[in-house]
This record gives structure tokens, C-alpha cells and sequence, in this order.
């Protein structure tokens, strides 16, 4: 079952948002408070929009975010990164890298438009490109 095109336009941008703060988590760089609570911002409304499987999710990508911070901030200068830490990094990495397919498994159900209004879009928009760029080579 899908939803209409008014719900898809609110859920939407916390996908957008999931996907964003994971491209900025996977950097591999230091990772900074300020996208953390950036997307805690972004998907605090969440809970109103989707089921709570799928807030709970949005909840545990911020958890274990702010538990990366963490690994960060022990770890620095160099001479304090420790065998542990640096596995403790390379397991959230890891863990953060896998979300991009997860987030799409667990947001889908939530972003289908109903009755094929999607694909039908996509195919009248294509039709119109097509017509477009025909028209102009025979002109």
C-alpha cells in the first residue's frame, strides 16, 4: 500500500536528511557535534510521520553517532588511540557504511506513492523528454 504524494512530501525529507548525516558520518574524519544534533533536529519529528520500528532506528543511528564522538574525542591526540579504540572506530565505520542500504530497506514501506502515482510521473515526464528532444532534431 502506498501513500499519497502530500505524505510522501513529509517524509520524504528525513530520508534525505538519514542519508545526508550518514555520508557526513562515513567521511572518516573527525565527526563534530554539530551534524549529530543536526539530524536529531531534522528527524526529531519523525515519531509523528512513521511507525516507531523506524523512530527507533532514526534513534539508534543518533546513538551510536554520538558513541562514535565519543571514540573520537578518547582517541585524539594520536598517542592515545589505543588497539581498542582504533577496532572501536573500524566496528562503527563499518556499522555506519552498511546503514545507506538499511535506511532505504526501512524507509521504502513509508516513501511508496500509492496507486502507481510515482512511476506514472516518472513516465509522463519521460514521455514529455522524449517528445522534447524528437521535436527538436526534426526541427
Amino acid at each position: 500500500m502506498g501513500v499519497s504524494i502530500e505524505v510522501f512530501d513529509r517524509r520524504v525529507p528525513v530520508y534525505r536528511s538519514t542519508l545526508e548525516f550518514l555520508r557526513e558520518v562515513i567521511k572518516g574524519s573527525k565527526l563534530d557535534l554539530e551534524p549529530i544534533l543536526k539530524f536529531a533536529r531534522e528527524t526529531d519529528e519523525a515519531l509523528f510521520l512513521f511507525d516507531d520500528r523506524l523512530a527507533d532506528y532514526l534513534r539508534e543511528l543518533y546513538r551510536r553517532a554520538v558513541q562514535l564522538h565519543a571514540v573520537y574525542a578518547m582517541s585524539e591526540p594520536p598517542d592515545r588511540r589505543t588497539p581498542e579504540l582504533s577496532q572501536a572506530w573500524a566496528d562503527a565505520m563499518l556499522w555506519f557504511s552498511e546503514q545507506f542500504e538499511e535506511s532505504r530497506r526501512r524507509f521504502a514501506p513509508y516513501l511508496r506513492l500509492s496507486g502507481g502515482l510515482g512511476n506514472q510521473r516518472l513516465q509522463l515526464t519521460a514521455a514529455s523528454t522524449v517528445a522534447k528532444t524528437s521535436g527538436r532534431r526534426r526541427g
